[in-house]
């Protein structure tokens, strides 16, 4: 009897359905995020003072998700490593969002009252805000498909 890898039981042509297809925009979503974290962190003197927190928050939660999305057709949406899995990978991404927030709203209550005409700031607080908007919808994302029940 041959023994089979794990990743050599994963067929993607098994990724058709719609919560494979959710789950892998919220990998590519979580990238995105990542890619406007790393803008909105760049601009001089809006630098997040936790950035190495948060971008390892946000990888553990790629991660968790890209396992997810390895380990989901061979064992099932409704399986307890699955759920531990996909539990990180939400917390991660949730902890990563928490450490943003709170700097972007001390920018934005800067630049809308005595700080209007700061562009570069208000470059920085856009990059965040769209950042903060990506992962929000890749964490919802992995939300919604934490409810489905068909293998993936």
């Amino acid at each position: 009897m041959e023994e089979k890898s794990i990743l050599s039981q994963i067929k993607f042509s098994t990724y058709k359905n719609l919560g494979s297809i959710i789950n892998v925009l919220a990998v590519i979503l979580i990238v995105i995020g990542m890619i406007f974290v790393n803008i909105s962190n760049a601009v001089p003197g809006y630098g997040l003072d936790s950035f190495s927190i948060i971008m390892l928050s946000i990888v553990i939660g790629l991660v968790a998700a890209i396992l997810t999305l390895l380990f989901e057709p061979i064992l099932g949406s409704q399986h307890f490593v699955i759920f531990l899995i996909k539990l990180v990978a939400i917390l991660g991404i949730f902890i990563g969002l928490s450490l943003i927030l709170y700097p972007k709203i001390i920018d934005a209550s800067a630049l809308f009252t005595w700080d209007k005409g700061n562009e570069v700031g208000m470059s920085a607080f856009v990059y965040g805000v769209v950042s903060i908007s990506i992962l929000l919808a890749s964490n919802i994302a992995l939300v919604v498909t934490s409810f489905f029940k068909e293998k993936i």
